[in-house]
């Protein structure tokens, strides 16, 4: 039995007296135990038995009959494969089994979709990155962002959890980060979406009207390689996010938006003389995610990493929502930043050691658009924040 390894393709060569040598590629995912069964022949002639697997894929995971806990897997090659509405790892947690999105209820987490599991809320999943916390411990839920490409594979239990994923009455997500390698690997992305790709919301932006206000550019790059081969590397990571999306007033929305302009220019809402009503309200976004990992390997037995990451995004007019005017708005700037710090010993065939230290910060500011006054403290619009 091997402990904590790395996620990745390892090859095992068994060899014994009198018997030819056999070698076997295995696939090691994260949080779950692989089991490997091996025939040796005698040995006569030179003979090696090697074992193939195709790359492996969530949409192709067998059930693990073995354990308890309900999990499914999603590997790197998912996250650059499969479609990511929102450039978000959460959007291929909706293939485990037992999940469905859920809208997020925090508004200080722009663009961190929610995971329901079970049918809860989606604020008692538990989530950890590389061995550290990265929950929130307010209201629950996920905390900082990460890059998809900058995530090695992650396991989503929606049941059962263990004990390694405690604190939680619903799922647990298991990130692993990526890491560098002797081999130096890089990549660059550019994604892109416009209102004439999404579809229309009939509600709240009904035909004929103009299609509601759309874009979103995503900017990625990473690069990875050897600082001391066999000793260090590192793995870096940046995406920026520019997006510049919209919020339509449905007609019920603007019919009482328009009543209430005519109330202050009749000059019955103290200290407002007129009140605008647009039909459309820009919501700009701008996003930061960046990541840089280190890997040491002091010897065959002790392995060390350190890994930095950063979320830090402004969103104008956040907190602007059907039922509310423009100036009840804020612009929000979130910035948030995590370390962790792991070390793996092995002392012996029956001892190992593993240590994690963890530290996050998040640094919120919100500037409110306008001030009108208790008065438009109306059942459709608010003022308070």
């Amino acid at each position: 039995r091997f402990e904590d390894l790395p996620p990745g393709e390892y090859t095992v060569r068994i060899s014994a007296t009198g018997f030819a040598e056999a070698c076997s590629r295995v696939t090691v995912r994260v949080s779950s135990v692989r089991q490997i069964n091996v025939t040796l022949q005698p040995k006569g002639i030179a003979e090696k038995v090697v074992v193939n697997a195709a790359t492996q894929s969530i949409t192709t995971e067998p059930i693990d009959t073995g354990s308890a806990v309900h999990q499914a897997i999603v590997y790197q090659a998912d996250l650059q494969n499969l479609p990511l509405a929102a450039r978000s790892f959460a959007n291929i947690a909706y293939l485990a089994p037992g999940t469905e999105p859920v809208e997020p209820s925090d508004p200080t987490k722009a663009r961190i979709t929610a995971v329901s599991t079970g049918g809860s809320s989606g604020l008692n999943n538990e989530i950890s990155v590389d061995g550290g916390d990265n929950s929130d411990d307010y209201i629950g839920g996920f905390l900082q962002n990460f890059s998809p490409d900058a995530i090695q594979e992650f396991a989503f239990r929606t049941a059962l959890a263990e004990a390694d994923t405690g604190r939680t009455t619903a799922g647990s997500v298991i990130i692993t980060t990526r890491s560098g390698s002797n081999l130096w690997h890089g990549e660059a992305a550019f994604y892109e979406r416009a209102a004439a790709l999404n579809a229309r919301f009939p509600i709240d932006n009904p035909a004929p009207d103009p299609k509601q206000p759309f874009s979103r550019q995503n900017y990625v790059g990473t690069l990875g390689g050897p600082v001391v081969s066999d000793k260090l590397w590192f793995f870096s990571s940046i995406e920026y996010v520019h997006e510049n999306s919209s919020i339509a007033y449905s007609p019920a929305s603007t019919e009482q938006f328009n009543a209430l302009r005519q109330l202050a220019g009749m000059g019955l809402v103290p200290g407002v003389g007129a009140i605008a009503v647009p039909s459309t309200v820009l919501v700009p976004f701008r996003d930061y995610l960046g990541t840089l990992r280190l890997d040491w390997a002091p010897s065959e037995r002790s392995r060390w990493f350190l890994r930095a990451a950063t979320d830090s995004y402004t969103t104008h007019n956040g907190l602007v929502q059907q039922g509310a005017l423009p100036s009840t708005g804020a612009t929000q700037h979130n910035n948030y930043f995590s370390f962790v710090l792991g070390q793996q010993t092995t002392f012996s065939p029956q001892w190992f050691g593993s240590l994690v230290l963890n530290s996050s910060l998040l640094h919120l500011t919100q500037t409110r658009n306008d001030t009108l006054g208790f008065a438009l403290a109306f059942p459709f619009t608010t003022t308070s924040s």
